[in-house]
Protein backbone atom coordinates (compact mmCIF):
# COMPACT_ATOMS: atom_id res chain seq x y z
CA UNK A 1 0.00 0.00 0.00
CA UNK A 2 1.64 3.25 -1.13
CA UNK A 3 2.11 6.15 1.04
CA UNK A 4 -0.16 8.55 -0.86
CA UNK A 5 -2.83 6.10 -1.77
CA UNK A 6 -6.43 7.00 -0.79
CA UNK A 7 -5.54 10.57 -0.91
CA UNK A 8 -7.38 13.00 -3.60
CA UNK A 9 -5.78 16.54 -4.53
CA UNK A 10 -7.38 19.43 -3.23
CA UNK A 11 -7.78 22.48 -5.62
CA UNK A 12 -8.22 25.97 -3.18
CA UNK A 13 -9.09 29.39 -4.98
CA UNK A 14 -10.38 32.65 -4.01
CA UNK A 15 -10.69 36.37 -5.39
CA UNK A 16 -7.55 38.51 -5.30
CA UNK A 17 -6.61 39.82 -1.49
CA UNK A 18 -8.74 37.41 0.04
CA UNK A 19 -6.11 35.34 2.03
CA UNK A 20 -5.38 32.79 -0.11
CA UNK A 21 -1.92 33.00 -0.10
CA UNK A 22 -1.81 33.18 3.54
CA UNK A 23 -3.76 30.01 3.68
CA UNK A 24 -1.51 28.35 1.03
CA UNK A 25 1.56 29.12 3.33
CA UNK A 26 -0.51 28.09 6.50
CA UNK A 27 -1.09 24.13 4.88
CA UNK A 28 2.19 24.37 3.00
CA UNK A 29 3.77 24.00 6.56
CA UNK A 30 1.84 21.12 8.03
CA UNK A 31 4.50 17.83 7.18
CA UNK A 32 1.63 15.96 4.89
CA UNK A 33 0.78 18.94 2.73
CA UNK A 34 2.03 19.99 -0.27
CA UNK A 35 1.12 23.51 -1.92
CA UNK A 36 1.83 24.54 -5.70
CA UNK A 37 1.83 27.77 -6.73
CA UNK A 38 -0.97 28.47 -9.27
CA UNK A 39 1.21 29.15 -12.10
CA UNK A 40 3.12 26.01 -11.99
CA UNK A 41 -0.05 24.09 -11.44
CA UNK A 42 -2.00 25.50 -14.63
CA UNK A 43 1.15 24.80 -16.55
CA UNK A 44 2.32 21.85 -15.57
CA UNK A 45 -1.31 20.47 -14.83
CA UNK A 46 -4.46 21.75 -15.57
CA UNK A 47 -3.57 23.10 -19.24
CA UNK A 48 -1.85 19.67 -20.86
CA UNK A 49 -5.04 18.08 -19.87
CA UNK A 50 -7.10 20.78 -21.36
CA UNK A 51 -4.95 20.08 -24.57
CA UNK A 52 -5.61 16.99 -24.76
CA UNK A 53 -9.29 17.16 -24.38
CA UNK A 54 -9.99 20.43 -26.73
CA UNK A 55 -6.93 19.60 -28.52
CA UNK A 56 -5.68 23.60 -28.72
CA UNK A 57 -5.84 26.27 -26.28
CA UNK A 58 -5.38 29.98 -27.41
CA UNK A 59 -1.91 31.48 -27.50
CA UNK A 60 -3.10 34.45 -25.38
CA UNK A 61 -3.03 31.58 -22.63
CA UNK A 62 0.58 31.63 -22.82
CA UNK A 63 1.04 27.35 -23.29
CA UNK A 64 3.02 26.29 -25.68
Amino acid sequence: EGEREGRQPVLLSGAPQSGTTLLMRMLDAHPEIAAADERELLSGVVLPSLVEAVGDVPEALGYK
